[in-house]
């Protein structure tokens, strides 16, 4: 056993908290170390010179005064209620408060990090064409060209009847209105 631990030992032998075992441990190291028999002398005799020393007469004013202060603490009697901001004031909201922002700045964060950014969106692939041009198969432009070429034809004719032209500009009109 080293010095330290013997004293720790004195100390709650004298308390009266030592365990059997550790004290009959103690004696054994006290048999053979004088400098723990002599803590344990000194530590006896600082307990009798405070036991033997006189108390201060108290007067009979200050014991009732104590007396009442205890009886008021055993029966539960408290000071008026706290004002809202002292040290005093019941706090028992603020853990709450720091556990919710804590908990909000965690799924903020969560959030940030697992959502897609702008630069990670898929972009599909080309599918390859099969003769490497596309073909317009739409009778729109066919349709127009003949109506031109009818158009000029009948252009250059003068003696042209003009339900002829009717006709034509009906067609063009009905050809217009399918392609919007």
């Amino acid at each position: 056993m080293n010095p330290e631990t013997a004293r720790k030992y004195i100390l709650l032998e004298h308390s009266g908290e030592l365990p059997a075992g550790k004290r009959r441990r103690l004696h054994r190291y006290l048999e053979t170390s004088e400098e723990a028999r002599a803590f344990r002398q000194n530590l006896h005799a600082l307990t009798q010179a405070a036991r033997e020393t006189p108390q201060p007469a108290v007067s009979e004013f200050v014991l009732n005064r104590i007396r009442e202060e205890g009886r008021q603490a055993c029966a539960g009697a408290r000071p008026g209620p706290a004002v809202r901001g002292s040290p005093d004031a019941p706090l028992h909201w603020r853990p709450a408060l720091v556990y919710a922002s804590i908990l909000a700045l965690a799924v903020s964060g969560w959030l940030v990090l697992t959502r897609p950014s702008r630069e990670e969106f898929v972009v599909p692939a080309e599918t390859p064409r099969s003769a490497g041009i596309l073909e317009w198969d739409d009778p729109f432009e066919e349709q127009l060209g003949d109506l031109v070429d009818q158009l000029a034809s009948i252009g250059t004719d003068e003696t042209a009847p003009d339900a002829e032209l009717d006709a034509i500009a009906a067609e063009l009109l009905a050809l217009e209105g399918s392609a919007i």
